[in-house]
């Protein structure tokens, strides 16, 4: 399992059980602070307010787009714009890394 950290388009391994990962990793508090971001969120909620269905709390501009991710940048919007931005990220950053290992003068498929 992996964390991908999606304002910053990193990921980093876990571990390759499911139980470590529920009952050992995010039960720790320094994951619940700097995974989960628990002070974040529970600031967020008190000052935007709890989240309806299909909502997120998202920093505009987004990190990964030169965003500073201070708290006062993050409004609520809609959850499934977020994971479309989170998807072509992802997806950027995947064909990035293929390009830099195809060896030269191999088509791209």
């Amino acid at each position: 399992m992996y964390f991908l950290e999606s304002q910053r388009g990193q990921s980093t391994f876990i571990d390759k059980d499911i139980g470590y990962v529920f009952e050992t990793f995010l039960t720790e508090k320094g994951v619940q602070e700097g995974v989960l971001h628990d002070g974040l969120v529970r600031s967020l909620v008190a000052r935007l307010g709890a989240l309806h269905y299909g909502e997120c709390y998202i920093a505009q501009p987004w990190e990964q787009l030169g965003g500073s991710g201070a708290i006062e940048t993050y409004g609520r919007g809609s959850l499934a714009v977020y994971l479309s931005l989170t998807g072509q990220s992802v997806r950027q950053e995947f064909e990035g890394a293929r390009r830099a290992r195809r060896p030269t003068g191999v088509p791209q498929s």
